[in-house]
């Protein structure tokens, strides 16, 4: 008999999260733009808590977060149904279905975000301690691990 592994939302928040990361190489990358990318990917989650969901999206835009900002889409689902063609538009609907969002919408969305940011903050920084530690195989390790929660 087939057994099909269920997955809980958190895992499959962690895989997206995870294929984002391993996407970006970090180590593939130039050495500023993944210093600016774990940077503010270790902050996000903070800035959430801090200063509100539409405060801190308007804030990784107006800084041209954009790479931040599409691999958190991709985790938190929100292309899914989407033309992901223009990352641009995509990002634009976010935000206006987070300023349109009613109360009890807008906290679950809070929510879904800071999950979706706290899994990329801990892939980050595992990439970026791969990359530090070993400058000629950056990623390896880390795409091993990818293919093993597959």
């Amino acid at each position: 008999m087939l057994r099909t592994r269920v997955r809980t939302r958190q895992q499959e928040i962690a895989m997206r999260a995870m294929g984002c990361i391993a996407e970006r190489s970090l180590g593939k990358v130039d050495e500023e733009r993944n210093r600016e990318y774990v940077s503010f990917a270790k902050k996000f989650p903070a800035l959430i808590h801090t200063c509100g969901l539409a405060l801190a999206v308007a804030f990784a835009c107006a800084k041209s977060h954009k790479d931040y900002l599409e691999d958190l889409i991709k985790v938190m689902g929100f292309e899914e149904g989407a033309s992901a063609d223009n990352v641009e538009t995509l990002q634009q609907k976010f935000m206006e279905k987070i300023v349109k969002a009613d109360v009890r919408e807008y906290i679950l969305l809070t929510q879904s975000t800071m999950e979706a940011s706290l899994w990329l903050k801990r892939y980050a920084e595992a990439a970026e301690a791969d990359a530090e530690k070993d400058r000629g195989d950056a990623g390896k390790g880390f795409e091993e691990k990818q293919e093993r929660l597959a």
